[in-house]
């Protein structure tokens, strides 16, 4: 019997903003697209009909789930920047009039603009699905194929090898570390 390479496939589409600050040109301007993200688990599909990975039988809804709400959480809704990006900083909350001559800020008065997620570097459609690739193969513990489509008629694919567990953790400055070169606010440590 022929080796049989079987791929689960998933579908999703998230409204994402992002500005590409060291591409010259129209995209440095704050922009948004409709993406549809592909995501393909690579596993062995036993006799009951489900998704067998390394770390276990994955029925197709639960993998839905997890994935859905990875992308809806970390993306869609969402405006990407590069952590260098000058918008990509606290914005300050100016205080109410008074007749205080001086006006001292705090900590607090500091702001993260809502929905801002800080990139490494340029939140290009090849980071974004880079990143995306590297979150699912260390989720399901196997190899990944990501299509991300930013426009109709334009794309980008990656195939994902895993090479072991990947811890997945909060940057101190919110970007991921530049061995990875991509963020969302995350980095990756391999074990």
């Amino acid at each position: 019997m022929a080796a049989m390479l079987e791929v689960v496939k998933f579908s999703h589409q998230v409204q994402v903003a992002h500005r590409l600050f060291d591409q010259p040109g129209k995209c440095q301007q704050i922009h948004g697209h409709c993406m549809t993200i592909e995501i393909g688990i690579e596993g062995e599909v036993n006799e009951r009909g489900v998704l067998v990975t390394p770390i276990g039988d994955i029925e197709f809804g639960a993998a839905k789930k997890i994935i859905r709400e990875y992308l809806d959480t970390n993306f869609d809704h969402k405006l990407l920047l590069n952590s260098r990006d000058p918008w990509c900083r606290p914005l300050i909350a100016l205080p109410e009039e008074s007749g205080d001559a001086e006006v001292r800020w705090t900590a607090a008065d500091f702001q993260m603009l809502p929905g801002l997620v800080p990139f490494y570097n340029d939140p290009t459609t090849e980071n974004i699905a880079r990143l995306i690739a590297q979150w699912a193969s260390a989720v399901f513990e196997t190899n990944v194929s990501i299509t991300l489509h930013e426009t109709d008629t334009n794309s980008f694919s990656v195939v994902w090898e895993y090479e072991g567990s990947v811890e997945v953790v909060i940057g101190s400055d919110g970007a991921a570390t530049p061995e990875i070169g991509i963020g969302g606010g995350i980095e990756a440590n391999q074990n």
